[in-house]
């Protein structure tokens, strides 16, 4: 399937030409879009700029040379229902470069791997409010001292950004920035320290994005002597010690501006991705001490637009960069990372530190998750008592025969020693040290008091968290091993330098912790890219800067209620997802909470038929001339397309609205499981008598509650009416039986519901 966006009157990117997304996907893709701005809502999206050159006298008055071959048109992905992947052409076809569509597009496409929506947002405002003289924008009556931009105009701007970066994601212009961000790490190197000022780094990408877009002569800002690099005579150099230029020069580099990026260390100069002959414009990042005429220049001064330093939104707490590329890029970096906090660790030798790192992702992709009760809950009190159900959790199920196995008297040591530091990992403490010897093949590792093997065991520690995230994420072909790595998952306390110790001691993990820790590995995600909000137990899923994240029953819920938590948990995605609804400042994507009323089944009420669970399953018969139930995940419009919930349709009718995070909990029961608590108090229970529901009661009643009793419901191998009863039925109140029903027999108290697929399953 394929895409194609035409070209409008106007010269701005035209709507959908040729598309074979149904009108459901339509509808939803449109109602989001105009909520917080998509691939299928920008041309709409970018009208702001008409009015602000109609009614506001805004005008480009010129480009230079360096963006005169800025190039907008490229190709993108799309994923419709069910995650479906669509091909796309003709984004962003027919945008002038001339125009203030085409300065602010060029604008986002540069800053959207370095800064926020929001920020980018605010420089948007501040070069078309209080552009100068050198600049290509012409303020008009907004120059005016008493004139300013509508408070309103902002929101506009933000659904603009945020849809011409979801234009750009998964683009080719897009993915050569990405390479050659992996390929400056690598050649160059990149500083693991938490950035302590944000809002001083903002002013730097301010003042480079200020004269990407100013009328700057061709003149060095530098004078010719002193500095000894190689240079062309009329290229204009902006010098620059932040790190952020790295990311804004190459993007602009990947839309074919002629822009190059010079390196400047110690060692000597370095061009990237290479040597572009003649650029018109250099950005020269020094890694060392500047020559003292260009220390001048570059010395902190009064700012050139007044940004406000209340702007960085609490930026100044710090931020970590994110590192993009493969297993080797990913490896030497958390490598760096782990020796900035641990100096003494061995890791002189990169091919000891990836060796390290694959053995370690091989082992947590080799370790099993399970599903678990949290513990505490009501029902451990009083298993006959109202209870308030908490969310399943994920733990690891870990091979008791390689935690105690055997191993050589050193590397037993070295396990003692390391779960001394942290007891949550003493389980699998020999496993990790076990993988450190393979590699150093030392005869003792506590010897040398100079060399920290405990600091390698955490490296290791973080590449099984890495693995254990692979075993339960669906991506497609090769996606999953490129990586936007948060640096700051990695330092003590992030969120995968925790997740093993989390998985196999305590409580485990939320679905939200492993959603987290996935889109930190893949996404770049931090708090500063998702509005400094910490998820919650209702997000089912998150769009990252760099990729999506979501519960895989969001993509195939039919298919996942099949199959349960015997496939994958997650899934991974680049490209636009323009029928996921979120938060607009969060990127969040979370389940409505439908709170129904439920219609109480009581087996004291005496219109109501029971018997034995094998009795009641046989009485249940399936519907005559039975239709298929239609499932879509649409967006919660009376909380402004923000939420997502399931709408399931029968015969042409609404029938139920679900919570998806009610589905979600309810599929993954496994009461068989020895970690249940509830297997404590039924044990001994005499059970019965079993209520029995139907599908067409179902679809009368739809919400239930079982009170004195127990209910059975039998899909009769229709995983959609499995998904419909499981999301009608309490959170936490359901057993699902996909086979034999010999392993519930006694595993159920008072309250539940079983649900069981049947034939055909």
């Amino acid at each position: 399937m394929t895409l194609v966006f035409g070209t409008s009157s106007a010269g701005n990117r035209g709507a959908l030409q040729q598309i074979q997304l149904g009108i459901n996907e339509l509808a939803s893709a449109f109602v989001i879009g105009k909520s917080i701005g998509s691939v299928v809502s920008r041309d709409s999206d970018a009208t702001i700029f008409r009015i602000l050159e109609d009614d506001f006298g805004v005008r480009v008055h010129s480009i230079p040379v360096w963006l005169e071959n800025f190039r907008f048109p490229r190709r993108g992905t799309v994923y419709g229902q069910g995650m479906s992947r669509h091909d796309c052409q003709g984004l962003m076809q027919g945008i002038k470069v001339r125009s203030l569509q085409g300065v602010a597009s060029i604008i986002v496409l540069c800053c959207r791997f370095s800064e926020s929506v929001d920020r980018i947002t605010t420089i948007l405002e501040l070069v078309i409010s209080h552009g100068d003289n050198s600049s290509v924008i012409s303020p008009g009556i907004l120059g005016e001292p008493a004139s300013r931009m509508a408070y309103s105009m902002k929101e506009l701007l933000s659904n603009f950004v945020r849809a011409t970066i979801d234009s750009d994601a998964d683009s080719e212009q897009a993915l050569d920035a990405l390479k050659w961000m992996a390929k400056f790490a690598i050649d160059v190197g990149i500083s693991k320290r938490r950035r302590l000022s944000v809002g001083r780094v903002q002013e730097h990408n301010l003042n480079l994005v200020t004269k990407l877009i100013s009328t700057i002569k061709g003149v060095n800002e530098a004078s010719d002597e002193g500095d000894n690099l190689p240079r062309e005579s009329g290229q204009l150099v902006h010098d620059t010690l932040s790190i952020g230029a790295v990311s804004i020069a190459l993007a602009a580099r990947a839309n074919s501006a002629s822009v190059t990026l010079q390196c400047v260390t110690a060692k000597g100069v370095k061009d990237i991705p290479d040597l572009l002959d003649q650029s018109s414009f250099v950005v020269r990042l020094w890694l060392c001490q500047p020559p003292p005429q260009i220390s001048n220049i570059l010395k902190w001064g009064e700012a050139e637009f007044d940004a406000g330093r209340s702007d960085a939104e609490d930026g100044d707490r710090g931020s970590h960069p994110v590192i993009f590329g493969g297993q080797l890029e990913v490896a030497c970096t958390v490598a760096g990372q782990i020796k900035e906090e641990f100096p003494n660790v061995p890791f002189e030798d990169d091919g000891r530190v990836v060796e390290m790192w694959a053995k370690g992702v091989e082992v947590g992709r080799s370790l099993q998750w399970m599903v678990c009760h949290p513990k505490g809950t009501n029902a451990r009190r009083d298993p006959f008592a109202k209870r308030h159900i908490r969310p399943a959790r994920f733990e690891l199920n870990l091979n008791a025969s390689d935690c105690f196995k055997d191993v050589p008297p050193q590397v037993d040591r070295l396990a003692v020693s390391f779960s001394k530091s942290d007891a949550r990992l003493k389980a699998l403490s020999r496993v990790i040290a076990e993988i450190v010897h393979n590699v150093f093949h030392y005869i003792d590792y506590l010897q040398d008091e100079d060399v920290d093997f405990g600091a390698a065991m955490t490296f290791v520690t973080v590449a099984i968290a890495v693995g254990c995230l692979h075993s339960i994420t669906k991506a497609e072909a090769g996606h999953d091993d490129s990586y936007a790595l948060e640096l700051g998952a990695v330092c003590r306390g992030g969120s995968l330098r925790e997740l093993v110790a989390r998985a196999i001691h305590g409580e485990g993990l939320g679905h939200e912790d492993l959603l987290w820790a996935g889109a930190t590995l893949w996404g770049g995600a931090s708090l500063a890219s998702h509005g400094h909000v910490m998820v919650d137990q209702r997000v089912i899923g998150m769009v990252s800067p760099h990729c999506t994240i979501i519960l895989d029953i969001l993509r195939d819920p039919k298919g996942f209620a099949k199959r349960g938590c015997q496939g994958h948990l997650i899934f991974m995605c680049h490209g636009s997802v323009p029928l996921l609804p979120r938060h607009a400042k969060t990127g969040f994507i979370t389940a409505a909470d439908v709170n129904p009323s439920r219609h109480s089944l009581d087996r004291n009420d005496g219109s109501i038929d029971y018997g034995s669970l094998s009795g009641v399953l046989s009485s249940l018969k399936p519907m005559a001339d039975e239709l298929e139930l239609v499932l879509t995940l649409e967006p919660e419009t009376r909380s402004g397309a923000s939420q997502s919930l399931f709408c399931v349709w029968y015969a042409g009718d609404l029938a139920f609205e679900l919570d998806p995070l009610v589905v979600f909990h309810n599929l993954l029961a496994r009461p068989d499981h020895p970690n249940n608590c509830l297997r404590h108090y039924t044990q001994h229970m005499t059970l019965g008598p079993y209520i029995p529901i139907d599908k067409i009661q179902l679809l009368e009643i739809s919400y239930f509650k079982v009170e004195n009793s127990y209910a059975v419901f039998n899909a009769h191998g229709d995983s959609a009416w499995l998904l419909v009863a499981a999301g009608c039925a309490p959170m936490g109140q359901v057993i699902i039986s996909r086979g034999s029903l010999d392993v519930i027999s006694c595993d159920h108290t008072v309250g539940d519901t079983i649900l069981y697929l049947g034939e055909n399953c």
